[in-house]
């Protein structure tokens, strides 16, 4: 409940955000409009470590074991991080160690967050000097180690944060104030996945973490594969008839700037059950469904449209949830009721298309 309250007004901020920063702003106006969305991100992110700890407190957070491709998600995690190090004028390497080739199982969500925490925060604390990230799987365990030539602690600081890793409290120094509730749920992730999380000042400055956690070695044939098709080939191959479901006004305005850029068919209604009708009236080739509606939630709305294609014997359309319910447990339950794909909000535009665009592709060929 608090991840759909906070999550309905924070979609309103960035949707209308990324709206206004394409239309045509002075530049202190789109400098303006830039912070609100970037002020809008951070606090999306601080909703998300709030209920990833929540969850843990709770007993509820489960580990994936999921085949992805590891190499490839540690180029792809780096690869925004090493911008901003370069926009700073700091050197930036990442160097695959033994192990480190094809495809794994784990937690790709999980093991993508911590890095992107210890990046995140390296970047922000190094002013000058250079970052640095080895990686290697040995005996089944991935060592993610990260070392930055910012901020060097006194010994008693590193005595304080080494006793808030060992504790899993978020009690750092007040040079680590801002990563506290990050390195927390970082070392909870490690755990849960059978590792740990270390801190060592680095040889001359700086600071040395080390994640660690269980993988297994796996073929390439576990691995899921996700397709990234040109999303704009696939959105713009042809009109598509998409047909929505919102039931808040302001929603339903930031769906309609977000999508305005592809020349879609657009239709959006206020309930489940006008979607329904609207869809045994004229089918869509994609729908996208809010879940918590009057009338016909979402969930029931797309059961009546696999219904009726079974019913009229037709290939079955792609639905997508979009929803600020984003806990895993209901987004399984979107998935085993009927419906193809999750997009949470705050929705970002490229999530979305390019989650349309992956469902539409085969109809676009």
């Amino acid at each position: 409940m608090i991840s759909q309250e906070i999550r309905t007004p924070l979609n309103h901020i960035l949707g209308m955000a990324t709206a206004l920063q394409e239309s045509d702003l002075q530049q202190a106006e789109a400098d303006m409009v830039g912070t609100i969305a970037d002020s809008g991100d951070a606090l999306l992110n601080v909703l998300t470590d709030l209920l990833d700890l929540a969850k843990i407190e709770a007993g509820s957070m489960t580990v994936d074991q999921t085949g992805f491709n590891l190499p490839r998600l540690l180029r792809e995690t780096n690869k925004g991080f090493a911008s901003t190090a370069g926009d700073k004028g700091l050197k930036f390497d990442l160097e695959f160690g033994t192990g480190i080739r094809g495809s794994v199982k784990g937690d790709p969500t999980k093991i993508k967050k911590i890095l992107s925490c210890l990046l995140s925060g390296a970047v922000a604390r190094t002013s000058a000097g250079e970052i640095s990230v080895q990686a290697m799987v040995e005996e089944g365990v991935l060592t993610l180690e990260i070392s930055d030539t910012g901020v060097t602690l006194s010994e008693d600081s590193q005595k304080q944060l080494t006793q808030a890793l060992e504790e899993g409290t978020s009690f750092v120094p007040d040079a680590f104030e801002a990563e506290g509730l990050r390195l927390e749920i970082s070392q909870k992730f490690c755990r849960l996945m059978g590792g740990e999380l270390r801190f060592a000042p680095g040889k001359s400055r700086g600071s040395v973490f080390a994640a660690t956690m269980r993988v297994t070695p796996c073929a390439r044939d576990g691995e899921e594969r996700t397709f990234y098709p040109e999303i704009k080939d696939v959105l713009k191959a042809r009109q598509w008839r998409v047909l929505a479901a919102e039931d808040n006004q302001t929603n339903q305005r930031v769906l309609e700037l977000l999508l305005k850029r592809y020349d879609f068919d657009l239709q959006i209604v206020e309930d489940g059950l006008q979607l329904v009708n609207a869809f045994q009236a004229n089918p869509a080739h994609i729908v996208l469904l809010d879940v918590n509606m009057p009338v016909l939630n979402g969930i029931e709305a797309a059961a009546r449209i696999r219904v009726f294609e079974r019913a009229n014997r037709m290939v079955p359309v792609p639905i997508i949830a979009l929803t600020a319910n984003a806990m895993s447990g209901q987004i399984k339950d979107y998935l085993s009721r009927g419906m193809d794909a999750h997009v949470p909000k705050p929705i970002r535009r490229e999530e979305l298309a390019g989650c349309m665009a992956r469902l539409l592709r085969p109809y676009a060929e």
